[in-house]
């Protein structure tokens, strides 16, 4: 989930290589979750609803960027050792850390309250608080090659029917499971599956982007967009929402995830392929920072903030105490000790070294 990204430009076109600004976009994501958590969900303040706002960026930020290696060169699809490789390391991107933080919980009886939850936490049974996230990733990591397999030789990458194509399946899913109907936080892939395709749309387009020559007009455009959609988001927070316009209820966009997937996934594409001026904020060392620990502090935060509250009355305080601790436990310890090791096993290496000594 980790990107490490960079921008290059020519006059006519932005080409994008690597994404550094998607690192800044993930630790947006995991802000919003944080300061919901933190500010929102307890005290009732403005920030209600932000976080599953931010839980659904995360998802279609996911599903952009595994989507998006093997659009970028569909013959990595034909490798079998490619997707012995994708299962590895996504298992070992999660699981790892997964486990620790679980132990920790464990330790301090929160959320994971005994061996029968850690077990089933483990075997993806359950989702206690915000650990229903993991379950719903690994599943849609499982099904992803289906989709990636079905863009690339069913629709032969034509990505104006395989856009179409994943649209009906969105339009499908709502009417055999319509998002009204759904359980809150559920753990089942199918309540969030539009999510992660929107993701994968976006994944499709983009690569489709990087070949055309945008306009500059065009691009500045797409970069106002991309603040209009951050401005959107926090105008229709419910208790913003409510204070300057209509009142609604906290709970009003929990159950709107697709219309956030559909939402996000324009985002991306238009700070990626704008004229840069969205870019740079998303490059901006402060939410790249959040966003390269930004796992490990989704993971460990809940707990730092059931400890803290219990001894810090002030809101304020409590909150920034939380968010420096979270981020200082995660950056320093969780992330290099127990996940950054795992990120860096890749099955494909051994195999590039033997093609390099070859030549």
């Amino acid at each position: 989930m980790v990107s490490n990204s960079k921008s290059a430009s020519n006059s006519n076109n932005p080409v994008i290589t690597r994404h550094y600004s998607l690192d800044g976009i993930r630790g947006m994501a995991c802000s919003m979750v944080l300061i919901s958590h933190i500010f929102g969900n307890q005290y009732k303040m403005w920030f209600g609803g932000l976080g599953k706002m931010g839980v659904w960026l995360f998802f279609v930020l996911s599903a952009f960027l595994l989507s998006n290696y093997f659009f970028s060169k569909p013959k990595r699809s034909l490798d079998p050792l490619e997707w012995v490789n994708y299962f590895t390391r996504r298992f070992l991107r999660v699981f790892p850390i997964f486990i620790i933080v679980l132990v920790i919980y464990r330790l301090d009886y929160f959320l994971v309250e005994n061996d029968q939850s850690f077990i089933d936490h483990i075997l993806l049974k359950v989702g206690n608080g915000h650990f229903w996230t993991i379950p719903v990733e690994m599943k849609y990591y499982i099904l992803l090659p289906i989709v990636i397999v079905s863009v690339i030789y069913l629709f032969s990458l034509n990505w104006l029917f395989s856009v179409v194509g994943l649209a009906v399946l969105i339009c499908l899913h709502q009417w055999s499971i319509p998002a009204e109907d759904t359980q809150i936080a559920s753990i089942s892939l199918m309540t969030y599956l539009p999510v992660f395709v929107s993701g994968s749309i976006a994944a499709l387009i983009h690569t489709k982007l990087i070949d055309i020559c945008i306009p500059k007009k065009i691009r500045l455009f797409m970069d106002v967009i991309a603040f209009i959609i951050i401005a959107a988001i926090i105008i229709s927070l419910p208790a913003v929402f409510s204070e300057f316009f209509v009142q609604i209820p906290s709970t009003f966009y929990d159950k709107k995830f697709i219309y956030y997937g559909i939402l996000y996934s324009i985002f991306i594409l238009c700070v990626m392929h704008g004229q840069g001026y969205s870019r740079k904020l998303f490059e901006s060392k402060v939410l790249r920072y959040i966003g390269i620990y930004s796992f490990s502090a989704y993971l460990i935060h809940p707990i730092i903030l059931y400890n803290v509250r219990k001894y810090i009355p002030d809101v304020t305080l409590m909150g920034v105490i939380i968010m420096v601790v979270t981020i200082i436990i995660s950056s320093t310890i969780l992330y290099h000790v127990f996940e950054r090791p795992f990120t860096k096993i890749n099955i494909l290496s051994s195999r590039k070294k033997k093609l390099n000594i070859a030549q």
